[in-house]
């Protein structure tokens, strides 16, 4: 594994770890409302934000490491 490879898999853990504590609470929440069986329905404009979000932020964490 070269020095590349290595901050582009540093980079993925990271943010794995930002998106982890970031959603923490509203994957709680989740949870819990599910056992509730009241669970929250994101609208599609959330969906499309976090899924957006997302992939862009990779993506620029990916081309910074590129660079």
């Amino acid at each position: 594994m070269d020095r590349r490879d290595f901050l582009r898999e540093t980079a993925k853990t990271g943010v794995a770890a930002l998106l982890t504590v970031a959603l923490g609470p509203a994957i709680v929440d989740y949870a819990q409302a599910q056992e509730k069986s009241t669970a929250p329905q994101f609208t599609d404009a959330e969906t499309w934000l976090l899924d957006t979000g997302t992939r862009q932020l990779g993506s620029d964490l990916a081309s910074l490491v590129d660079r």
